[in-house]
C-alpha cells in the first residue's frame, strides 16, 4: 500500500511538472506570436504610410498632367480653328509654289515713277522677241524679269508659271536693260508684289505665320505633356514596388 502510494505521488509530481512545462511553452508560444503579430502590424504601417506619401505625388503629378492637357488642347483648337480659317483662302499650291520659286530670285520690273510705270520702246521690243522666240502657253500673262530667267505666269489666278532661257541674243538684250535701268530691282518690296502679282492674300501669310509660330508651341507643350506622363509612370511603378516588397516581407512571417 505504502509503495502505492509513493507512486501515485510519483506521477502526480510527474503531470504536475509536465503542465507546468506546457504551460511555460504556449506561454512562449504566445509571446511569439504576439511579437510576430507586432512586427507583421509595424511592417503593415510602415507600407501604408510609405503608399499613402507615394500616392500623394502621384495625385500631385496627375494634377500637373491635367493642367498640361488642358494647355495642349487649347493650342490644339487653336491649330484647328487656324486650319478652319486658311481654307477659306482661295489658295492653290501653284500660287504657293510661284511665289516660293521667285521669292529666292532677284527679281526686275519696269521703272516706276510712282504713280505709273514708263513704257519704254526698248522693254516693248524685248518682249516681242520672247514672244516670237518662245512658245509662250498663256494667254494672259504677266512677265516677271530675273537676271538669267524670264518666268511666264498665268495672270487668270491659277498661277502656273513657265521659265523661259534666254539666248545669247536674248541675254545681251537682257543685260542693256538692266544696265539702262529701264528695269529696276524691286528690292524690298518683292514679297508684297509677287503676293499682289500672283493673287495672295496678305492675310494667308500672317495666319501661315501665325500657324507656325502655334506648332512650334505645340511641339513644346506636346513634348512637356509626355514627360509628365512618364514622371507619373515612373511614380505609379514606384508604388507598385512599394507594395511588392513589403508583401514579400509580411510572407516571410
Amino acid at each position: 500500500m505504502k509503495s502505492k502510494l509513493i507512486l501515485f505521488f510519483i506521477l502526480l509530481a510527474t503531470v504536475s511538472f509536465c503542465q507546468n512545462n506546457l504551460q511555460a511553452e504556449i506561454q512562449t508560444l504566445e509571446s511569439e506570436i504576439k511579437s510576430l503579430e507586432n512586427e507583421i502590424s509595424s511592417l503593415e504601417s510602415q507600407r501604408d504610410q510609405e503608399l499613402y506619401a507615394q500616392q500623394l505625388l502621384i495625385d500631385e503629378k496627375q494634377k500637373e498632367e491635367n493642367q498640361q492637357q488642358q494647355v495642349f488642347d487649347q493650342i490644339n483648337d487653336e491649330i484647328k480653328d487656324l486650319n478652319t480659317k486658311l481654307s477659306n483662302y482661295a489658295v492653290n499650291q501653284n500660287q504657293i509654289s510661284a511665289y516660293k520659286e521667285l521669292l529666292d530670285k532677284e527679281i526686275f520690273v519696269e521703272h516706276f515713277t510712282g504713280k505709273t510705270t514708263l513704257i519704254n520702246k526698248k522693254l516693248i521690243k524685248f518682249n516681242e522677241l520672247l514672244k516670237e522666240s518662245h512658245d509662250i502657253i498663256y494667254k494672259d500673262y504677266l512677265i516677271v524679269y530675273s537676271r538669267d530667267l524670264i518666268y511666264i505666269i498665268n495672270n487668270k489666278g491659277k498661277s502656273r508659271f513657265q521659265k523661259i532661257d534666254l539666248n545669247k541674243k536674248e541675254q545681251k538684250k537682257l543685260n542693256k536693260l538692266l544696265s539702262q535701268e529701264i528695269l529696276l530691282p524691286i528690292g524690298t518690296a518683292k514679297a508684297s508684289f509677287l503676293k499682289l502679282e500672283i493673287g495672295l492674300d496678305e492675310q494667308y501669310f500672317i495666319l501661315k505665320n501665325e500657324k507656325s509660330l502655334i506648332q512650334a508651341k505645340y511641339e513644346t507643350e506636346l513634348k512637356d505633356l509626355m514627360s509628365i506622363k512618364e514622371g507619373k509612370k515612373s511614380l505609379k511603378n514606384y508604388y507598385n514596388e512599394i507594395y511588392s516588397q513589403y508583401s514579400e516581407k509580411i510572407s516571410e512571417y
